[in-house]
C-alpha cells in the first residue's frame, strides 16, 4: 500500500465517430453508446476522525470497460492487494486478482469496502464518470455548484450535483460533438473524498 497525493494526468482523448442525436450537451448516459472505456487515476482521501488518526490518501490506476450494464474495472497501485478486478456479468459481481476469485457479492460497493476498508461508490461512479447523476436517486441541481474559475476548460453546463451524501463537481471537461466528457472530477462524501483524473476516453467496442 502506498500513500501519495494525486497527480492529475492528461492524455489524448480517444473517441470513435459516434454521434448523439440530441441537443442536450450533457446527454444522459442512456444516450451513450452501450460500450465505452476510460483510463486514469482515482485518489481516495480519508479524513482523520480523531486526533489520533491521520488523513490518508490512496492512489490507484483504473482501466474501466463498460458494456451495457456489465463492466470490468481493473484497479492497481494500492490496498496491499496488487492488481484487482471488479467485474459485473449480468447479476453476478466478483472481485478477483489475476485468475484467483477473491469474493462475490450482490453489490460492487460492498465488495470494495470489505476488501479494502475504503469507500468507492462503484455503482454510482459508473454514471458520475460520464457526467450525470445515477438514476432513481434524489439529486440536488447543479446550479449550486461551479467549476474552478481558474480552469478555463471547464464547461458551464457540466458543473456538478449532490447525490447519496456525496457532492460531485467537474473541474475540467472537454466537448466532443454533442457530448461533454469529464476529465477531472471531485466527489466529497461524509468521510472520504474522491479525485478522478481521466487520461483517455474511447466510445465504442474495445479495439
Amino acid at each position: 500500500m502506498f500513500f501519495c497525493s494525486l497527480i492529475f494526468i492528461s492524455g489524448c482523448t480517444q473517441l470513435s465517430s459516434y454521434k448523439i442525436d440530441s441537443t442536450d450537451a450533457n446527454a444522459p448516459v442512456s444516450s451513450w453508446p452501450s460500450n465505452w472505456q476510460t483510463k486514469g487515476k482515482i485518489a481516495i482521501r480519508v479524513q482523520a476522525q480523531t486526533s489520533n488518526e491521520k488523513t490518508s490518501t490512496h492512489v490507484l490506476r483504473y482501466d474501466w470497460a463498460q458494456s451495457g450494464e456489465n463492466y470490468t474495472i481493473g484497479l492497481s497501485g494500492a490496498f496491499g492487494l496488487g492488481s484487482m478486478i471488479i467485474q459485473r456479468n449480468d447479476e453476478r459481481i466478483t472481485l478477483s486478482r489475476g485468475q484467483q476469485l477473491l469474493a462475490e457479492a450482490g453489490h460492487a460497493d460492498q465488495l470494495f469496502y470489505q476488501h479494502t476498508g475504503l469507500t468507492l461508490p462503484v455503482s454510482l461512479l459508473r454514471h458520475w464518470i460520464t457526467g450525470v447523476p445515477g438514476p432513481d436517486l434524489p439529486t440536488m441541481p447543479a446550479h449550486n455548484f461551479s467549476a474552478s474559475a481558474s480552469d478555463a476548460t471547464a464547461l458551464p453546463e457540466l458543473k456538478g450535483f449532490a447525490q447519496a451524501g456525496w457532492t460531485v463537481r467537474y473541474t475540467k471537461t472537454e466537448r466532443h460533438g454533442n457530448l461533454t466528457l469529464p476529465r477531472k472530477m471531485m466527489a466529497q462524501g461524509p468521510r472520504e473524498s474522491l479525485s478522478v483524473a481521466v487520461a483517455s476516453w474511447h466510445l465504442g467496442p474495445r479495439e
